[in-house]
């Protein structure tokens, strides 16, 4: 791999570690300031809101500007976002408007910059091991995934919440730093810089509206993630209430499920030498149907954890698949739009499914239902990608 690449992936893994240390340790920081679990829920909450409201703007900004400019500048923005957030929690009585009004502020630089990863990482490798190097990626995520709550754990027990999230502040720093050394000689293929931002987005979303293969993996997705959120807003519950197991039960589950995730990450660029992109991605989603499926005889949790695991490993390979191929076919002078447009309508679903999930629940209706439904919308979305355009897409 590159050196343009190896600072990308430094980037994304320092941010990323700090990212995870906050998670844990704001939600324990305004419990301990105003006991209310409400407010935690909250927070949770409002961390999603800006993918909504910004991931075109990224989209327009990634095609316009130094890509790494956007990435670089946008982890210090984060990291004075954080200091004022760190500063107002530091008095005894916080004034949780403030906080929630930082917390979106912090959590907004994320879709502007998403769109500008995404469409830098192909300048930094070759097309050819572009599934590579978007597993690289996918790893970093799966492992964070999989020991970030042990490690954040451990980190807790020496620093105080207020000393994590200066480290995630030093993480930003460090990560924006990091990116300021990619020498990004494709600056701008791109946009007219003259053209107007409301321009700029039709022709992103008209060029997903027209590209069918691009489209067609924008719907397999919101399936996906519409799936996927039925059931997981329920894990919780269906593992510790309806199963009876205890929470540390719970943790190996997550960890066992985990180990699949990154399995997939490893899988993913071999699977895309042998077979077209399309054909892996459409296979994938509906064997992760199936193995979802497959938690209707959930005998124990060792159990629960293995099928759980198959099912991120499919997922992750259908992401890892679906991210190269976008990469690869989707011309650079458009690709951030067309990232925040596939992005955007892939996690309009992520409500929706939550939604439907906790409404099912509070209907009495059985979660074996919702995992039916879960595992069966899975399931055709993948034939639904297997029968479009997708299944053929990906030949190099």
């Amino acid at each position: 791999m590159t050196k343009s690449y190896k600072l990308l992936w430094g980037s994304f893994c320092i941010s990323n570690v700090g990212d995870w240390l906050r998670k844990i340790a704001l939600p324990i920081l305004v419990f301990q300031k105003t006991g209310s679990a409400y407010h935690m829920a909250t927070l949770y909450g409002i961390t999603f809101i800006p993918w909504i409201l910004f991931s075109i703007l990224g989209g327009v900004l990634a095609d316009k500007i130094k890509k790494s400019r956007i990435i670089s500048y946008g982890h210090f923005i984060s990291l004075f976002f954080l200091t004022l957030l760190i500063i107002s929690l530091q008095s005894s009585k916080i004034e949780i408007v403030v906080i929630y009004f930082l917390t979106f502020l912090l959590s907004s630089t994320e879709p502007l910059i998403h769109p500008s990863f995404q469409s830098l990482l192909p300048l930094t490798v070759e097309k050819k091991n572009l599934a590579k190097a978007n597993a690289g990626i996918q790893l970093v995520d799966n492992t964070l995934n999989l020991i970030g709550p042990m490690i954040s754990g451990v980190l807790l027990l020496y620093f105080t919440p207020e000393n994590s999230l200066w480290v995630n502040a030093a993480g930003y720093l460090l990560a924006g730093i990091f990116v300021l050394f990619i020498n990004e000689d494709d600056v701008i293929q791109s946009t007219d810089k003259k053209s107007s931002a409301l321009n700029d987005v039709k022709d992103g979303i008209a060029y997903v509206m027209e590209n069918k293969v691009i489209l067609s993996g924008a719907v397999l997705f919101l399936f996906t993630n519409l799936g996927i959120n039925m059931f997981q807003s329920n894990l919780v519950y269906f593992i510790t209430d309806i199963l009876q197991y205890s929470s540390f039960q719970y943790g190996l589950i997550l960890s066992i499920s985990g180990i699949g995730a990154i399995l997939g990450a490893f899988l993913a660029p071999k699977l895309n030498e042998k077979f077209k992109a399309g054909f892996v991605i459409s296979v994938s989603t509906m064997c992760a149907g199936v193995f979802t499926l497959l938690l209707f005889n959930a005998t124990n949790y060792i159990y629960i954890g293995v099928v759980m695991g198959l099912s991120n490993l499919c997922g992750n390979i259908n992401v890892i698949s679906y991210f190269s191929l976008r990469q690869r076919i989707v011309p650079q002078n458009i690709l951030g739009r067309v990232v925040s447009v596939t992005r955007m309508i892939s996690y309009l679903a992520i409500p929706v499914g939550a939604f439907l999930g906790g409404k099912l629940i509070s209907l009495n209706y059985s979660i074996y239902l919702i995992i039916l439904f879960a595992g069966t919308i899975r399931f055709f979305a993948g034939v639904f990608a297997f029968l479009s355009p997708l299944r053929k897409s990906g030949s190099e």
